[in-house]
């Protein structure tokens, strides 16, 4: 995978919307998402592998440790633990 395409499956990965179109769907998120890949059929593949981690479908994800290290930061801080 690209440092391009590996920074856009984080941000999957970390955006609430997306998050919760994945895990708790509501009656809009499924409209939005759709118009979204419409607009950018390119992110599909990409969303579809985040889609499998958030599932918890793949066996394991591994990111380079400073990718790691942000992605906890941005979790805590959305969390407000720090």
């Amino acid at each position: 995978m690209s440092t391009k395409t590996d920074k856009r499956l984080i941000s999957f990965l970390i955006d609430d919307d997306f998050i919760n179109y994945i895990i708790n769907p509501t009656d809009l998120s499924p409209e939005k998402w759709r118009n979204y890949f419409e607009n950018h059929p390119d992110q599909i593949s990409i969303a579809n592998e985040a889609r499998h981690i958030l599932l918890g479908e793949l066996e394991f994800f591994k990111l380079p440790a400073n990718e790691v290290h942000e992605m906890e930061t941005s979790i805590l801080d959305k969390c407000g633990l720090l």
